[in-house]
């Protein structure tokens, strides 16, 4: 499922790769995984849905193993929200579930 089209890669947090034109705001690209009971729970539709609410272009789908994977791009106080919200809130019926950046 795409949330809008893009292909840059990097990770969370410290190892962001800044996009940054003087110009404008800090643009930075995040690969993620969540780990858990997230297929069949419509996580996909919310993790949508809060990247659009965010402003953020990316794409989410299921993987072989049972996960999440995706990835996202934005202005970096957004990504770092979405990355929050992927952490610990995730949709209403994963109950727990870990997420860790991908390289």
């Amino acid at each position: 499922m795409y949330l809008n089209n893009f292909r840059v890669s990097s990770s969370f947090n410290d190892l962001f790769k800044d996009l940054h034109t003087p110009s404008g705001p800090t643009l930075v690209s995040v690969d993620f995984e969540v780990y858990g009971n997230v297929q069949g729970v419509y996580f996909n539709k919310y993790c949508k849905d809060m990247c659009l609410n965010l402003g953020l272009r990316g794409w989410v789908r299921n993987s072989r193993k049972g996960t999440v994977v995706g990835k996202i791009q934005g202005e970096k106080e957004r990504v770092d929200d979405m990355a929050m919200w992927l952490r610990l809130q995730g949709s209403p019926e994963i109950g727990r579930a870990s997420c860790r950046e991908r390289v």
